[in-house]
């Protein structure tokens, strides 16, 4: 009986941590803003920031899911923002053109402040299917920077992000 009483507060105890910490993993991948000294960007919901990591990357997320089959084990869809400097978005954009080949959906614009270069591209790794849409913005007052914006899904599943990516997109701003 002596044994009982703290037993009981033991297992209440592993039931209130593990509840709270499954709280903070979903509260983690929900929708989110995230603003930086170099950009601010809705995190979509699905998706979680990964902070202080060694990428060296301005921006990292990745989706919730994983892919089935062949792509178990790789990220339904992957998000990475990357600041390059002293290039300008035409230079980058043939630079990729070269390297990627054929590129589809290529739309050049001026939006305000910012000179953007948007296409798409499809490849296979290891057997795998993806598709990535890449984003080439550079603010007019800040010349020296170009923010190379990529996202990486897995072919099979891009119709299920396509909705929440596009938002993303549009919530990018350069600083």
């Amino acid at each position: 009986m002596e044994l009982l009483i703290p037993g009981l507060i033991l297992v209440a105890l592993m039931v209130w941590a593990s509840t709270k910490i499954k709280r903070d993993a979903e509260a983690a991948f929900g929708a989110e803003t995230i603003e930086t000294d170099d950009l601010k960007v809705k995190k979509p919901d699905g998706f979680l920031h990964v902070l202080n990591d060694d990428s060296g990357l301005a921006f990292r997320a990745y989706s919730k899911e994983y892919g089935a089959n062949e792509a178990n084990g790789i990220r339904k869809a992957t998000i990475d923002i990357e600041i390059l400097d002293g290039i300008e978005p035409e230079e980058r954009f043939a630079e990729l053109e070269t390297e990627l080949g054929e590129l589809s959906n290529v739309e050049k614009y001026l939006d305000g402040e910012e000179i953007a270069i948007s296409f798409t591209t499809e490849f296979v790794d290891d057997e795998i299917d993806f598709e990535r849409v890449y984003r080439l913005v550079k603010r007019t007052d800040r010349p020296n920077r170009l923010f190379e914006m990529k996202i990486t899904a897995l072919a099979k599943y891009k119709n299920d992000y396509v909705v929440k990516l596009e938002d993303f997109v549009r919530s990018f701003r350069a600083k």
